[in-house]
């Protein structure tokens, strides 16, 4: 009696840690499955408030001599530039922006006070990086044609400057001593896709204006070339910047004269990049599945060797293989059913939790949003695990069938 009570004990312990196993690997494949869709929506959804297809080009020292211009040279982009591109490139391009970065300068309302970067910019700007209008309007035509002074606050300058709760739209500051009506409020919607060119802590202003009050004639630091979306930028960035090179006479082959970014290689690299994580999800979500299953395997062949006896007495009595067949793959489907669906909620649950924690402190700016487990991978997932299960439990029915009634009778 004690050995079959020691024999139960065995069998069932190994059964809970098997079961462990196969609940533990159904709810990681849940949750890194949802985590990567999390990263999707949070990492490359923000993406699509960035467009995607242009260039960024700033002017730096030049490398080589080219017609009659010596190496070491600096130059700059001018307003005519910004025009030049837009009828040379006229059926292909979607937008120009021109941009100028100006240092810290003192900005005043009232009893509030502070120290921000002034930016001018073009109405264009609002499409070429990341930003949403939150109060008011942005930048527009008429304003850059009379040198309006006007201007955009971006978030951060709004939250130190006024109340909360307060649209500061048609309010009055001081840029340098100098009156500006406050147009509207900017927000940055892409913190990690344009870290360098965050508009929250910044004021912008129009180009002209920023020109003109700042003495910077018709220069430009940088400007942002945009095409249509049948032009990929990945194709036409050489053209562009070629016919930039030819304008200021610079060598074709003097690439050090240009600091370029191209946007939409980068979110190809970051496609890639996400792509990778996909995979290593799911290798680590099957893999940990699988260890589940062998461990289902193992523990019914120690099963079926502890229990030839048994089976014996079964065979002896007129038991047809189908029976033995169906009663271990009984076993295996109940083991795995149990504790996969068990794994499979407890998942979903963390999940649940995890998405319930993001939204109460959701920001612009987080890299993981909305996690989810997909429907059809959960229940595809699921059902893997279940013929999976099935699986595994072929090895112990062989060795079960191998078993002769007269052997397992004679066995101690």
């Amino acid at each position: 009696m004690r050995d079959i009570l020691q024999n139960i004990m065995r069998q069932k312990t190994r059964s809970l840690l098997t079961g462990f196993g196969v609940f533990w690997g159904m709810f990681m494949m849940v949750v890194l499955l949802s985590v990567n869709k999390g990263v999707e929506q949070g990492f490359v959804g923000r993406s699509v408030s960035m467009s995607g297809n242009n260039i960024e080009i700033e002017p730096q020292p030049t490398t080589m001599n080219y017609k009659g211009m010596k190496r070491d040279r600096i130059w700059h982009l001018r307003n005519s530039d910004i025009d030049a591109v837009r009828r040379q490139f006229a059926d292909k391009i979607s937008y120009v922006s021109g941009i100028n970065f100006e240092d810290y300068s003192n900005v005043a309302i009232g009893k509030r006070s502070g120290s921000y970067i002034i930016q001018g910019v073009t109405p264009e700007y609002l499409v070429s990086i990341p930003q949403r209008v939150i109060y008011g309007r942005y930048i527009n035509t008429i304003d850059i044609q009379r040198k309006r002074k006007v201007c955009v606050i971006g978030e951060d300058v709004y939250k130190q400057l006024f109340d909360s709760n307060t649209d500061p739209c048609g309010q009055t500051i001081t840029i340098r001593d100098i009156p500006y009506t406050i147009a509207g409020v900017a927000k940055c919607t892409n913190r990690q896709f344009a870290e360098d060119l965050n508009v929250s802590p910044v004021i912008q202003m129009p180009l002209t204006t920023c020109q003109s009050i700042f003495g910077r004639n018709n220069d430009i630091d940088l400007i942002t070339v945009g095409m249509k979306d049948m032009y990929p930028m990945t194709e036409w960035d050489k053209p562009v910047i070629s016919f930039i090179k030819e304008r200021h006479k610079i060598h074709p082959a003097d690439d050090e004269a240009l600091k370029v970014y191209n946007t939409a290689q980068y979110q190809e690299e970051v496609a890639m990049a996400t792509m990778g994580l996909t995979i290593l999800c799911w290798l680590v979500g099957i893999g940990t599945l699988l260890a589940g299953l062998i461990g289902i395997s193992n523990v019914m062949q120690v099963s079926v060797k502890e229990r030839t006896k048994e089976i014996g007495i079964y065979r002896a009595l007129g038991a047809s293989p189908r029976v033995i067949i169906r009663q271990i793959l009984t076993e295996c489907l109940v083991l795995a059913l149990t504790t996969g669906f068990l794994g499979m909620i407890a998942g979903l649950s963390a999940v649940s939790a995890l998405r319930s924690s993001l939204a109460a402190g959701a920001t612009d700016d987080d890299m993981l949003t909305n996690p989810y487990a997909p429907f059809l991978i959960t229940i595809i997932s699921f059902i893997i695990l279940v013929g999976g299960a099935v699986a595994a439990g072929w090895r112990p029915v062989k060795q079960a069938m191998k078993i002769k009634a007269i052997d397992a009778l004679r066995q101690e």
